[in-house]
């Protein structure tokens, strides 16, 4: 008696046994031993079959074989959770993805890339800037790039503002005492040195 032909998910463990099941075999003058050899037709994705060729050979030699076919498949859809827009209220706050976040994708079997771009704006009131960060994500086991769908392809603009609340320091110069030339007071130049102000904002 030989397994029957299987369906399996994608992540199941082909080798296992209790998963795909195995022959029950038997001969008068006993079995000798029970093998499989596969060949594998599943593509990056793990989806497709593999050919299992089941093997039995008793105490004189003699064998007899069977042909099991598994087929894998994927029966979940990606899942892609883009994260919220960012606003950081320290004038110069780090904007990297470890601290604005990242997509969190759900999948089992799928071959998912991430990436991002970032557009700078340096006047985005009321923000000192902003940052539009553009995810990408694919799933190469459904995007074909010259089909014309955008089926597995994923996209979302985050954006991401920094604010100043802090208001600018401002150094004003000290107090200067100069004499007069004359009893009239004309003549007299001062040079004061100019007030500085610093702050992340232009």
């Amino acid at each position: 008696a030989w397994p029957s032909i299987i369906t399996l998910v994608c992540t199941d463990d082909f080798m296992e046994r209790t998963i795909t099941g195995q022959p029950l075999s038997s001969d008068v003058c006993g079995v000798d031993s029970l093998h499989f050899t596969d060949t594998d037709h599943r593509n990056v994705c793990g989806v497709g079959t593999i050919a299992r060729v089941w093997t039995v050979l008793d105490v004189n030699g003699n064998s007899n074989a069977c042909l099991q076919q598994i087929t894998f498949e994927d029966t979940t859809p990606v899942q892609v959770f883009f994260p919220a827009d960012y606003t950081a209220y320290t004038c110069n706050a780090p904007v990297d993805t470890s601290i604005t976040g990242v997509p969190n994708v759900i999948d089992d079997c799928e071959q998912i890339s991430i990436n991002h771009d970032d557009v700078f704006f340096d006047i985005a009131a009321p923000a000192c800037f902003k940052i539009f960060r553009t995810w990408t994500v694919v799933d190469w086991c459904v995007y074909d790039p010259n089909s014309g769908s955008t089926d597995g392809y994923y996209t979302h603009i985050q954006v991401i503002s920094v604010l100043d609340q802090e208001a600018p320091t401002l150094t004003c110069p000290n107090d200067t005492i100069v004499g007069a030339i004359s009893t009239t007071c004309d003549g007299t130049y001062v040079q004061l040195n100019p007030a500085t102000a610093e702050d992340c904002s232009a």
